[in-house]
């Protein structure tokens, strides 16, 4: 009896298919089922290969968009940090600016307050 298991030329697993189609009932069936997987092996690399083309593009899509992010980022980053500082000196010197502007209100205060003092000392000295 033929199993078509013997070890076939490879040494593989796989049936010798040329003794099966030699000694078996179904014998040009055989050609067209090697034929078909052969062709289905060949559609199944494509696809494969198909989807590796199609990830490697969708990859590289996403990597260059994630870029894009990146450099908005980092330029709004530094818009932002720069504002910040720019921010931080406005506000000192306005705090340095109103302590000395109030410095030279309260000196005025006082000259004022010495200048009337004056001017009811003058007018205290002329009534009386």
């Amino acid at each position: 009896m033929v199993t078509g298991r013997e070890s076939n030329e490879s040494g593989s697993d796989e049936p010798n298919w040329d003794k099966i189609a030699e000694f078996q009932a179904a014998r040009n069936n055989v050609h067209f089922f090697l034929a078909a997987r052969e062709k289905f092996r060949d559609t199944d690399d494509a696809l494969f290969h198909a989807m590796d083309v199609i990830h490697s593009g969708l990859q590289a899509n996403a990597d260059a968009i994630l870029q894009v992010v990146i450099d908005f980022y980092n330029k709004y980053e530094e818009y932002s940090v720069a504002l910040e500082h720019d921010i931080q000196y406005l506000l000192m010197t306005n705090c340095q600016r109103r302590e000395a502007l109030q410095e030279r209100v309260e000196e005025s205060a006082k000259q004022a307050q010495g200048l009337f003092a004056d001017l009811l000392s003058r007018l205290g000295q002329r009534r009386g």
